[in-house]
């Protein structure tokens, strides 16, 4: 049985992503902070806060440990914070210490974990959630923007150095579009001086231009089935 493991799984795509995993057939492991309102027999709920130390740990030991019994797993690093919204100079040391622990440091110790575990896997994949935003500068939002461009390069290096040594390990950066998620609500509820660009967000919601997370989800568990071995790293679901 193919095995997922999800990060940022309690909700948006990540909880998307669990449910039609597990349609699919596969074991599913989902991390969260916030337990899911949903539960089924092949979905195995881990509740950590990856913006601790101690959180991080206890993602880093369950990935090495699902990763080494698994034949088929693929690594899927969902989980990120918008904050600290705001232009540079707004934001407090303990904000920028957070978003750099979630949306980069997590992404690259749970890679080097997967990595270190998977050596006897007969297929693994690493999917990175990533964004538009880290394709092209938004004011408000340098920290999220900065961190996606981190995510997108660290997926590059990575698949560079698999290519190097002949590995059959795959990696993908996937900017999944705008979708009706959590956090766009929490972008719409920025003011217009912490976020410039509030109003074009509140006219793809009021205009119904939000993907759902289901269609996303639908799309990267396909894009997956595929296995497109010699696809470009950096991925846009909206161009599939």
């Amino acid at each position: 049985m193919e095995t997922w493991i999800i990060t940022g799984a309690s909700r948006g795509i990540g909880l998307s992503l669990a449910q039609q995993a597990v349609a699919e057939g596969y074991q599913v492991f989902g991390l969260a902070r916030s337990v899911p309102d949903w539960s089924h027999p092949n979905f195995q709920f881990v509740s950590v806060d990856l913006s601790t130390d101690a959180g991080l740990q206890k993602a880093e030991d369950m990935v090495r440990n699902t990763v080494q019994k698994a034949a088929q797993v693929v690594l899927v690093n969902n989980a990120a914070l918008l904050a600290p919204v705001g232009p540079l100079g707004s934001w407090s040391r303990v904000d920028i210490t957070k978003a750099l622990q979630v949306n980069v440091g997590a992404v690259a110790t749970l890679m080097n974990a997967f990595h270190q575990a998977s050596t006897q896997a007969e297929s693994a994949m690493v999917l990175n959630i990533s964004s538009g935003a880290g394709k092209r500068p938004i004011a408000g939002w340098a920290m999220y923007c900065s961190a996606k461009a981190a995510m997108d390069m660290l997926s590059l290096t990575y698949a560079e150095e698999q290519a190097l040594v002949g590995s059959n390990r795959q990696v993908y950066s996937i900017s999944p579009g705008v979708v009706d998620t959590d956090m766009q609500a929490e972008i719409r509820a920025s003011s217009v001086e912490v976020f410039p660009r509030v109003a074009y967000f509140k006219e793809l919601k009021s205009e119904g231009r939000l993907a759902s997370p289901e269609a996303v989800a639908k799309q990267i568990i396909q894009f997956a089935k595929a296995q497109k071995q010699q696809g470009e790293v950096l991925q846009d679901v909206r161009q599939w």
